[in-house]
């Protein structure tokens, strides 16, 4: 409210619910355009996945499409300028167990031990 005002809120009290038919239908036409966006993208370029840095459009490309993420830590973080450097890697929907194989394999093979900044000590 603050940041925007309270007639953000007020608007938004005046559209249909989330059960509305017609938001229903446009959710489904987006999320099988995001879907079909993303798995073309990886079949054209023989991919196994997509991998970016966190942060970017792709964490929205996952939430409207309904494809598999992770975020995997690359370095540790600097506590006083809070700079992490996580890499973020997007997957078909249901393959889960593959992306978390090709995020193993991408820890493995860079080194890639981030501990928490609590778990140092240990």
């Amino acid at each position: 409210c603050l940041r925007y005002g309270q007639s953000v809120l007020i608007k938004s009290e005046e559209k249909p619910s989330l059960e509305d038919e017609e938001y229903q239908k446009l959710r489904q036409k987006i999320s099988g355009e995001a879907e079909r966006i993303l798995n073309e993208t990886i079949d054209e370029n023989k991919l196994s996945c997509l991998v970016t840095i966190c942060h970017s459009a792709a964490f929205n490309l996952a939430a409207v499409s309904g494809a598999c993420s992770m975020t995997l830590p690359a370095r540790e973080i600097n506590e006083v300028n809070y700079d992490p450097l996580s890499f973020y890697l997007l997957g078909k929907k249901n393959k889960e167990g593959e992306l978390i194989r090709l995020a193993y394999t991408l820890e493995k093979s860079m080194n890639l031990v981030v501990k928490p900044s609590w778990l140092k000590d240990r």
